[in-house]
């Protein structure tokens, strides 16, 4: 075995190679500071145009409330995402329960400029300070990563997470020794106390790690994985608890056209992109492959699949296994997005090797750079929109405009009374002694620990509406996201009934995504 299987091929750098090292790092590190600098600029970029939507809602609604309360949810519902929850409950203490959407989603943009670093970093390591450098530059302006950076939820920050074990797990592969393996089951630890699906990126690796087929990397690998397992072992009453999977419920079943959109996402939610993504990256691992089939490395060729593995495997078995249970979404699997980058930084740096002319191969490389920055732009300047979108600042400053002081509340989804909440102000304690609205079978956190207790249809529970409506000469329908209830179809159309067929006038008023009724039993 040769050295070329294992280490990274040389690539021409876009440095002067008449630059003293010390320069060369200065100017390095100058280049890094300012794709760094502009993934986060993107990222802050209208951070508050958007209201908040119901996900964002729920994590700034639990982030607020009491420990007691927190763990009482995580361990009866919402584990997932845990150490996010708690990362939110600490900054929401600092910016307050009042805080604008521009503060509540700060978090989510500094770790998604973390991962354009952090991309750099694997990059670097896998292929060289070119690779790296076109990786963090492609990750910098990809409109998807960008999307999810914006949005006050996990996967921002367990991209960056992802990214750093895979680097961890390649530092070990060069010969990092005990430190590099200590790094890498932290890494991969709390990825996974930040989503669960982390499972299925472990499958890539011990699948490179089988591929390896070095008899010392498995033994570590295996005394690794013990120790994620035990640093783990706090979800296992949850797992027990929750074994119906009621977290993806809704869910439904994917189709190969659902692959090819996730794909096209990943790549910058660009169909050129995806074209020219897919061409670099097949051009890059190929490139990274010949040495070590050459030399019949088992250790290169698994070094040289790390990209390829990281973005596929975890899609690819989802997406099979949706056929048993549907679990494919895009978001579920933003933890195997920032491979798509960096196989095509690795196409753009093996170019720059096939020309073997240094002047001429940084040319291209910029030129192919510049092209595929251009065709990244052209999603963000035509206002992509990709997150969900429920405009809760318009309709909460309706409903406060509109409503009287004995009123009726229904809100359906539940978690849509979270917006209303936070746009009143209600949210964590405000408006302290003022009187709450009346709300039918209302949000309530402890009911949420019990999902059969939370999605608890307003179908089975009209019996009610006759007493409140004799409290409540006029009730607000509120009808938002999962208002489609995950386990009974459209909740809201046995309550719409109920007042129909009783006399009862209807106003309604649709903001993004959001229906808003009232009724009046009143001439």
């Amino acid at each position: 075995m040769t050295a070329s299987a294992v280490a990274p091929a040389a690539t021409p750098t876009t440095l002067p190679s008449a630059l003293r090292p010390g320069w060369r790092r200065i100017v390095l590190v100058a280049m890094l500071a300012i794709v760094v600098g502009v993934g986060f600029w993107l990222r802050a970029h209208d951070l508050g145009v958007r209201s908040l939507w119901v996900d964002e809602l729920f994590s700034v609604g639990l982030a607020v409330q009491d420990l007691r309360t927190i763990l009482t949810v995580l361990y009866g519902e919402e584990a997932n995402m845990t150490l996010y929850y708690f990362v939110m409950a600490a900054w929401m203490r600092l910016v307050g329960g009042s805080a604008s959407e521009v503060w509540v989603r700060i978090p989510s943009v500094l770790f998604g400029a973390a991962g354009v670093w952090a991309l750099y970093r694997l990059g670097n390591r896998l292929d060289g300070r070119v690779t790296g450098l076109l990786a963090a530059l492609l990750a910098a302006v990809n409109a998807y990563h960008i999307e999810m950076s914006q949005e006050a939820r996990a996967y921002s920050m367990w991209a960056v997470l992802v990214t750093l074990s895979w680097d961890a797990l390649l530092a070990a592969f060069d010969g990092g020794g005990r430190k590099a393996w200590l790094r890498y089951v932290a890494w991969t630890t709390i990825a996974f106390y930040t989503h669960f699906f982390t499972v299925f990126v472990i499958v890539a690796q011990v699948t490179i790690v089988a591929i390896r087929s070095n008899v010392r990397e498995w033994r570590v690998l295996v005394a690794s994985g013990i120790c994620v397992a035990a640093l783990c072992t706090p979800f296992l009453p949850f797992f027990v608890v929750n074994s119906d999977g009621s977290q993806i419920l809704h869910v439904r079943n994917s189709t190969v056209a659902d692959l090819l959109a996730l794909l096209r996402l990943f790549a910058g939610a660009s169909l050129p992109l995806l074209g020219a993504y897919s061409l670099l990256g097949v051009l890059g691992t190929a490139a990274l492959l010949w040495p070590a089939l050459r030399d019949r490395s088992r250790r290169g060729i698994g070094r040289a699949l790390i990209p390829l593995f990281w973005l596929l495997v975890p899609v690819l078995t989802i997406f099979v296994l949706s056929y048993v249970k549907p679990m494919f979404k895009e978001r579920y699997l933003f933890g195997a997005m920032p491979a798509f980058p960096l196989l095509a930084a690795l196409g753009l740096a093996a170019l720059g090797r096939l020309l073997r002319r240094p002047p001429l191969a940084a040319l291209v490389q910029a030129v192919g750079a510049a092209a595929l920055v251009w065709l990244a732009a052209l999603p963000l300047l035509a206002g992509l929109e990709i997150r969900q979108s429920e405009n809760w600042r318009g309709a909460a400053a309706y409903l406060e405009q509109n409503a009287l002081p004995d009123d009726g509340w229904i809100f359906i989804s539940k978690r849509g009374q979270l917006g209303y909440e936070y746009y009143a102000g209600w949210l964590g304690g405000g408006k302290p002694g003022a009187v709450r609205p009346d709300v039918l079978e209302g949000f309530n956190w402890d009911d949420l620990a019990n999902s059969v207790a939370y999605y608890r249809t307003l179908e089975s529970g009209t019996s009610r509406l006759p007493d409140f409506t004799a409290r409540h000469p006029r009730v607000w329908l509120v009808l938002s996201h999962e208002y489609d209830s995950t386990f009974d179809g459209d909740t809201s159309e046995a309550v719409r009934n109920w007042f129909s067929r009783r006399g009862f006038s209807a106003r309604q008023r649709t903001f993004q995504n959001i229906r808003i009724y009232l009724y009046d039993r009143r001439p």
